[in-house]
């Protein structure tokens, strides 16, 4: 049984893997790779350690119940908070003191937070337009929470799903490179409309559709940073979860009722992505993290996890909206965001 440092080890690393579409995408990798001879390393990077060492344990009985030390093995588990710039770093630095090289980093991890929902409005928007609410989640339905921002003066919604792991592509670069077929998946949704990004307020601190900007915000990071990491061997892609009943909207038994019910209205409709299961959703990352040739692979499209009424799965191309002179200019933003928290908290240099 091979070490989980064993260079020979592909290594995988997938952020917010303790629940939701992060956790069916460490099922879909752990599924995939024990139909092959090849032997992975999956990093579930969590921000709670009880939370990440009880979806370990889940993984374990799962796919390694005639060995579970080697699933103990092949497991592993980095604790960062995204939403903390110090935390990232530090987990950055820790990530490359246990592990010579990255063969995929799959940014997924993200929050919502939401004042309240209009079910009113959701029953109105499921029962006239449920195409437009399959795509958009309803945006008269999640009535968000505005003007939060965390410990280091950042919006709080910016900071979780979109700098932590901006940081994480930067300060794990050269473990991507070591690879020599790295890949970065940055995790959008069909929700990012160009419409809820404004480029004056790109931590979307004013807004009401701060969770929209933010994934909006990672397409454009991903456009802008492509061409920099290719010649580092790196290749990024976009890629779509589509709908999925995840713990994100709320843990309530009535919310997810109504949600499961909503969902397989809209699949029996005939909508598109409405993959209600948190490891349908993860059919487009695994994809792309399991093809053997990314050059092959289409970085100027969404790819989206699909499903057909009967349960099929499948991955769609859907169209990447491109604006790289905006892509250019908020780079430029992050990016000295990023240096200024790196002088700050980046122990290791």
């Amino acid at each position: 049984m091979l070490s989980a440092t064993d260079p020979s080890r592909k290594v995988i690393l997938v952020t917010g893997a303790n629940s939701g579409v992060g956790f069916g995408t460490a099922q879909r990798l752990l599924q995939h790779y024990s139909t092959t001879d090849e032997p992975i390393t999956l990093v579930l990077a969590c921000r709670n350690k009880s939370r990440a060492l009880q979806a370990k344990a889940k993984l374990i009985a799962e796919y390694f119940l005639e060995n579970p030390a080697e699933g103990d093995s092949t497991i592993e588990i980095l604790l960062i908070d995204l939403g903390s710039s110090e935390s990232v770093f530090k987990a950055c630095a820790e990530f490359r003191r246990r592990f010579r090289r990255l063969d995929t980093l799959i940014l997924n991890a993200g929050i919502l937070p939401i004042d309240r929902l209009d079910y009113l409005a959701g029953l109105i928007e499921t029962l006239t337009q449920p195409r437009v609410l399959a795509r958009t989640g309803g945006e008269n339905v999640l009535i968000q929470t505005r003007g939060r921002v965390n410990a280091d003066g950042l919006g709080e919604v910016f900071a979780a799903n979109v700098f932590g792991h901006y940081i994480m592509v930067k300060e794990l670069r050269d473990s991507l490179s070591e690879s020599k077929d790295g890949r970065i998946i940055w995790y959008s949704s069909t929700t990012a409309d160009p419409k809820h990004f404004d480029e004056s307020d790109y931590q979307c601190i004013k807004g009401a559709h701060p969770y929209e900007s933010s994934k909006r915000l990672c397409e454009l990071l991903c456009m802008a940073t492509q061409q920099d990491l290719c010649t580092h061997n790196i290749h990024s892609f976009v890629c779509s979860p589509g709908n999925s009943a995840t713990n994100m909207f709320g843990d309530g038994w009535i919310i997810q009722a109504i949600l499961f019910t909503v969902l397989w209205f809209m699949r029996l409709c005939g909508m598109s992505g409405i993959n209600i299961s948190a490891t349908n959703a993860a059919t487009a990352a695994t994809y792309i993290t399991t093809v053997e040739d990314p050059q092959g692979l289409d970085p100027r499209k969404i790819y989206h996890s699909e499903i057909s009424r009967s349960g099929k799965t499948s991955v769609a191309l859907l169209p990447l909206p491109q604006d790289e002179e905006q892509a250019g200019r908020v780079l430029k933003q992050v990016e000295g965001l990023y240096r200024e928290f790196r002088d700050k908290y980046d122990i290791s240099r």
